[in-house]
């Protein structure tokens, strides 16, 4: 495992004094109390770092105000860590992540075997016999995949195969603000590859940053409960489970409120003329273009099956709310198209049932520790909401014909359910490679 700083922002103006973000945020913090130009304020943090350290902390601290740790942002290389610490570290929204991909990478670099496992030798043993027979059945599948697929799909669909264990590598982008709570929560799990991670940040922030890197201790409240599920899961991989209803109405009547200064009423709205505001409004959208704010009005909830690796996309859309179970290694796991009718397909249905079988014993020891065996083709079930902004996003970019199929399944199907619920305000809904045929 390693986790350094690799960028953070300072005061460009006075570096050759202290690079460091703190002088940044003690000038911003006093901009609202002082009349001093802002050039003034930096040039009297950036000389007086001592100062700075215990004007932030007063007013970060001692006066509540913690929005001003947001001014300072840090760049972290996260390398050498687990698929399941990744996940867990991606589950914070203000951050920004870009992470090695399974889907363009061949993954080489081995797995993690947890440290919790040290003193249990038949137990470790285990667990290092099925990671290694994973890698085995995933290098074989890709060299399988190479002689009949494109090298792309080689990679996306032998990556089933392989187990949360893995290692990756991750470049991160963060607030101070949402730094400290990730430290705090990584420093608040039973797990010791995640306390380590947070113990790493905390190191690493803190010797450049002390005065807004501080409350970092672990709390019970943070501990995550989330259990294995002992259920199987079947059905539609997509179901709605509830909407705003009248969305067209809703919007229009927002809309106006908004561009023509209309008073909202309770009166019901003309079809053809709803139909003719959203057209004017998406005439000059492009494909990259978002639609306006009002969109954010509705919102519409779904309850979604998919695999692991389906949900390591899933989770990068953090304008959402996005609440999750633990795997269900119970289910059979989703087998890309590409393997079935192949051996490969029974070996991906007796993998899963040996990721069971070992998962159930490191439950056992350590409730958490069950994840490090759960495949990428292994399902959960979680409950995504979305407002209808984000929806347009989601689809354009979940929708298009270069999108993972798994993902892309889901999207078409999320699409086809909207247009059905709202035809008016989901009339232009699609992928960015279609969307100037339906404009």
């Amino acid at each position: 495992m390693r986790v350094k700083i690799s960028g953070f922002n300072f005061d460009k103006d006075y570096s050759e004094n202290y690079k460091t973000p703190e002088t940044i945020c003690a000038a911003y913090a006093r901009i609202s109390r002082s009349e001093k130009s802002i050039e003034k304020l930096r040039e009297e943090s950036a000389k007086d770092i001592e100062n700075a350290r215990r004007s932030n902390e007063k007013i970060v601290f001692q006066l509540g105000h913690s929005s001003i740790a947001e001014h300072a942002v840090f760049n972290f290389d996260l390398v050498d860590i687990s698929r399941f610490s990744i996940e867990y570290i991606q589950h914070h929204r203000l951050a920004s992540f870009t992470e090695k991909s399974q889907r363009y990478v061949n993954m080489k670099n081995g797995f993690l075997i947890p440290e919790e496992l040290k003193d249990d030798k038949d137990l470790e043993k285990e667990y290092i016999d099925f990671n290694r027979e994973a890698f085995s059945l995933y290098e074989e599948s890709f060299e399988f995949l190479n002689r009949t697929e494109d090298k792309q799909t080689s990679s996306e669909d032998s990556r089933y195969f392989l187990p949360l264990s893995t290692l990756t590598q991750c470049g991160m982008t963060v607030n101070g603000r949402t730094l400290e709570y990730m430290i705090s929560r990584l420093k608040s799990q039973n797990i010791k590859e995640l306390t380590k991670v947070g113990e790493e940040l905390e190191r690493e922030s803190v010797k450049l940053a002390p005065s807004i890197i501080k409350y970092t201790k672990g709390k019970e409240k943070f501990k995550n409960n989330e259990n294995m599920v002992e259920y199987e899961l079947k059905g539609d991989n997509v179901k709605i489970l509830n909407f705003t209803k009248n969305f067209s109405d809703l919007f229009i009547k927002t809309y106006l409120f908004h561009t023509d200064g209309e008073r909202l009423t309770k009166k019901s709205l003309d079809k053809d003329f709803k139909e003719n505001i959203i057209d004017k409004i998406f005439e000059n959208l492009e494909s990259y273009d978002k639609p306006p704010r009002e969109f954010e009005i509705a919102d519409y909830t779904f309850r979604i099956i998919c695999s692991s690796s389906c949900f390591a996309q899933i989770k990068r859309h953090r304008i959402a709310t996005l609440i999750t179970q633990g795997y269900s290694l119970k289910s059979k796991p989703v087998i890309p198209a590409t393997l079935k009718g192949t051996k490969f397909e029974k070996e991906l249905l007796r993998l899963q049932k040996e990721s069971y079988l070992l998962a159930k014993k490191l439950y056992k020891k350590n409730p958490l520790l069950y994840n490090y065996a759960v495949l990428n083709a292994t399902k959960r079930c979680l409950i995504l909401k979305m407002n209808g902004r984000e929806l347009y996003h989601f689809v354009r970019l979940r929708s298009d014909k270069h999108a993972q199929w798994e993902i892309r399944n889901i999207s078409d199907r999320i699409e086809k359910i909207l247009k059905e619920k709202e035809p008016i305000m989901f009339k232009y809904l699609s992928g960015k490679d279609r969307y100037k045929n339906v404009k």
